[in-house]
C-alpha cells in the first residue's frame, strides 16, 4: 500500500506551523520531505519525524539586555521647530 502524502499546506495545517516556516526549514534540509514534481511532500512518518525534531529543539535564549547603569544624567532633546523651506537666492 503507497503511503498517503501530504502536501505543504496541508502538513503546515496538520503540524500547526506556518507554511513559510516548513518550506523554508525543508528548503535547508533540515526537516525530512519527498521532492516531487516541483513541490513538497510529507508522509505520515515524516510528520511524526518533524514532530519528534522539533521537539527536540531547545527555545532560543533571549539576548540579556545591556544594563546602561544610571542614566538620570542624560537630558531630553529639545523638540524640533516646524521645517522650513529653503529660501532661493534673488
Amino acid at each position: 500500500m503507497v503511503p498517503l502524502m501530504h502536501t505543504l499546506p496541508e502538513a503546515a495545517a496538520r503540524l500547526q506551523l506556518n507554511e513559510r516556516y516548513l518550506q523554508r526549514r525543508c528548503q535547508r534540509g533540515e526537516l525530512p520531505h519527498i521532492w516531487v514534481a516541483r513541490t513538497y511532500r510529507f508522509t505520515d512518518e515524516h510528520l511524526a519525524e518533524i514532530i519528534r525534531r522539533l521537539e527536540a529543539e531547545t527555545p532560543r535564549k533571549s539576548v540579556p539586555r545591556p544594563n546602561l547603569g544610571d542614566v538620570t544624567h542624560l537630558v531630553p532633546r529639545k523638540p524640533r521647530g516646524p521645517n522650513r523651506r529653503s529660501r532661493k537666492s534673488a
